[in-house]
């Protein structure tokens, strides 16, 4: 996270974990939207 902070060019590395943690989010609320696995029966 702190490569990430500086790539963006945050001061905060609170602003970063926001992202991150949205990021997760997303990806777990649309896993089972694209998950192949779930499509195959």
């Amino acid at each position: 996270m702190y490569a990430l902070q500086q790539i963006l060019g945050h001061t905060s590395l609170e602003m970063v974990k926001r992202y991150v943690h949205s990021t997760h989010q997303k990806t777990v609320s649309k896993f089972s939207e694209y998950s192949p696995l779930d499509h195959l029966l």
